[in-house]
C-alpha cells in the first residue's frame, strides 16, 4: 500500500506541476522535463479522494519551481508537500 500512495502522490504531482509550467512557458519553448522533485510524505488515506495543488515559486524563461501538496478532500489533512523544478527545453 505505501508504494502505491507514493507513486500516485509522485506522478500526480508531476503532472499538475508540468501542466502549470505549460501555462507560463514562451511559445518558443519545445517541451520541459523534471530536473528534480523533492517530496515529504505527511499521512496516509486507506480511501477516499485526494487533491493536488501547485503554486509556482518562480517561473522564469528557462527553468520553473512550484511547491504542491496533496490532501484528502475528506478530512483536508496535507498528505504530501512537493517542491518539483521544471526544466523549459528550447
Amino acid at each position: 500500500k505505501w508504494f502505491s500512495v507514493c507513486r500516485i502522490g509522485c506522478d500526480i504531482i508531476d503532472t499538475v506541476c508540468a501542466w502549470g509550467t505549460r501555462l507560463h512557458m514562451n511559445p518558443e519553448a519545445k517541451g520541459l522535463t523534471t530536473i528534480e522533485l523533492k517530496t515529504n510524505f505527511l499521512s496516509t488515506i486507506n480511501e477516499g479522494i485526494i487533491t493536488a495543488t501547485a503554486t509556482p515559486l518562480h517561473v522564469g524563461r528557462k527553468t520553473q519551481v512550484w511547491d504542491a501538496v496533496v490532501k484528502s478532500e475528506k478530512s483536508s489533512k496535507v498528505m504530501a508537500h512537493f517542491r518539483n523544478t521544471q526544466m523549459i527545453l528550447y
